[in-house]
């Protein structure tokens, strides 16, 4: 678990850490968030087969480039994506057709002030709060796309469904 590892090092720009590539790795909560100036190309090659957590992972990380994790290995155990890039404001573009993940509960403010986010592509994901957590709770989708406001194509999969108990606000 790499629980708020480097949250908030604001001047901190490189980490040599290509080699911790750690496929039993679970968790990132806010592991790089607030970080605006590190480079986050470096997990580009990582294993996140198994990885369950990704909220906060990289919140307030004001890159244009997140397609490091296009090509990430996202398995079937992903539950939790909030907050994951919110706050990115100059992100333009993202892919993650490739991420294989059915069953993710909370994608609460996942993209929230994304400002400059035009295409995003989420076919990947499907089956939204579907999996029933203790925790989870009508807000599973809330501000998910909140002041997206220049977002024109978003891609959703075939597979993307919404329970009749989650909102959309």
């Amino acid at each position: 678990k790499l629980d708020i590892t480097f949250n908030g090092c604001k001047q901190l720009r490189q980490l040599d850490i290509e080699s911790w590539n750690a496929p039993n790795l679970k968790a990132l909560p806010n592991a790089f968030g607030n970080c605006p100036n590190l480079d986050l190309s470096i997990l580009r090659d990582w294993d996140m087969s198994n990885v369950e957590y990704l909220n906060g992972a990289f919140s307030g990380n004001l890159g244009t480039d997140f397609s490091w994790m296009e090509n990430w290995n996202i398995g079937s155990k992903l539950k939790d994506i909030s907050n994951m890039i919110n706050n990115a404001i100059n992100l333009e573009s993202l892919d993650l057709s490739r991420w294989n993940c059915p069953n993710i509960v909370n994608m609460a403010s996942a993209f929230y002030n994304c400002k400059k986010l035009k295409t995003l592509n989420i076919s990947g994901i499907g089956n939204i709060g579907m999996i029933e957590e203790p925790d989870n709770n009508s807000e599973t989708l809330s501000n998910f796309f909140g002041y997206c406001i220049t977002l024109r194509d978003m891609i959703l999969g075939d597979n993307f469904t919404i329970s009749s108990d989650k909102q959309l606000n």
